[in-house]
């Protein structure tokens, strides 16, 4: 995903926005972002990066989600990983 010099460094709003797109495929534009099975559930801000938690909404338990880091300085995910939210 391509991100706009002018957005650089990511802020929380563009690192949640970034994180959703990622997991959707790139191809979903930020206004349908509700049509899909990812919401945000928690963001922890480092000097570095925005660690993004994303709940699953098709796990009904809501314990499955995915953390995904993104890079405040060029946008870019630099880590996804699976989580289970309920241990």
């Amino acid at each position: 995903m391509d991100i706009d010099q002018s957005n650089l460094p990511v802020n929380e709003q563009l690192a949640i926005t970034i994180s959703q797109r990622y997991l959707a495929g790139n191809w979903t534009h930020p206004v349908k972002l509700h049509l899909t099975p990812y919401e945000m559930k928690n963001v922890k801000e480092t000097s570095e990066t925005y660690v993004v938690d994303i709940i699953d909404e098709r796990d009904t338990t809501i314990c499955k989600g995915i953390q995904v880091v993104v890079e405040k300085n060029t946008g870019k995910v630099i880590n996804k990983e699976n989580v289970n939210y309920c241990n």
